[in-house]
């Protein structure tokens, strides 16, 4: 990984302006967008629509060029003081080419998001100095569903430049699955698997040496999944990685009991078996992807995984 003297963007106050974007798909409802600005306005924040938000391009909020326009036009704009994307859904991708990463670098500010976010999280880690937040999206956190927990972890992150501490259970009954012990202290990077997958090849393409990377996934059978982990595999992604933390699996199973061929691996099963042999501490389960309980991660921040104890503690905050 290559390191920078990483910038902590300024925390969020009080009356700041939150931008809201939409880098890949469109809000399924219109009503949503409203919801979401008086979603931040009851939390004491004030909302900048970008210009191209309510526009659909087939999958996409827009074209290539409209949604990176808005992307760079909120990372301009000096009166704000966060980029939200709305969610993910597809395509952030087809914009990276077109973001203005030294204008970031410049004006450093919070960035949020995650899904189909992690292309535009792992592009500003190759090409900025600036740490950024694999956190809800807003449609996440005005869902009506969303727990305290993921409310109070999101707000703690980008408002305080305490250090975020121990990654907690939102629920304690849950159980935490230590696949291989050890413990290491080491910069987190990571995001969505199959994005993760997608970097590799293009001048995105992530990088995960002496870190911990950390990997979620959504209703993906498993052997998906341990395909995807082969790629990153072969493509030797995972060589020099000191750690790995992976978000508790939401619906990863087959989406009915009619597997593609004969298995009987379940998710765990097919985690463990690709990970135990690895010879670094290997936690599953922690609350970090598409779940109503998700704690947020700063890209690059330094943080200590105790595989045999089950903890993750994120040992710095990611604003200033």
């Amino acid at each position: 990984m290559k390191i920078f003297d990483l910038v902590k963007p300024k925390r969020l106050k009080p009356g700041d302006t939150v931008g809201i974007i939409s880098p890949g798909s469109p809000a399924w409802s219109q009503a949503n967008i409203r919801k979401v600005s008086e979603w931040w306005e009851s939390h004491g924040y004030k909302v900048k629509l970008s210009a191209n938000l309510n526009k659909r391009f087939g999958y996409s909020a827009g074209s290539a060029l409209e949604r990176a326009d808005d992307v760079n036009e909120m990372i301009k704009d000096d009166s704000v003081s966060a980029i939200a994307p709305l969610h993910g859904g597809c395509s952030s991708a087809q914009i990276l080419e077109y973001i203005d990463y030294d204008a970031f670098n410049s004006n450093p500010k919070i960035f949020t998001g995650y899904s189909d976010i992690t292309s535009m999280h792992l592009a500003f880690a190759k090409f900025t100095n600036v740490i950024t937040f694999h956190s809800p999206g807003c449609l996440k956190l005005a869902n009506e569903q969303v727990s305290d927990y993921t409310i109070k972890h999101f707000f703690n992150a980008i408002t305080s430049a305490n250090p975020l501490g121990h990654i907690t259970l939102a629920n304690d009954k849950k159980w935490l699955y230590t696949i291989h012990g050890g413990t290491v202290t080491a910069p987190l990077i990571g995001g969505n698997l199959s994005l993760l997958c997608s970097s590799i090849g293009t001048p995105y393409e992530f990088d995960a040496e002496n870190c911990i990377l950390f990997i979620e996934e959504v209703n993906e059978e498993p052997w998906v999944v341990l395909n995807c982990l082969i790629h990153l595999q072969n493509a030797k992604k995972l060589d020099g990685v000191v750690g790995v933390v992976i978000a508790e699996g939401e619906n990863v199973a087959p989406l009915k009991f009619e597997p593609s061929f004969e298995c009987n691996k379940s998710h765990e099963d097919i985690l463990h078996d690709f990970f135990v042999n690895k010879k670094i501490p290997v936690l599953y389960g922690l609350p970090m992807g598409h779940t109503m309980d998700m704690a947020p991660f700063p890209m690059r921040a330094m943080a200590t995984l105790n595989a045999s104890a089950k903890t993750l503690e994120i040992i710095e905050g990611g604003v200033c």
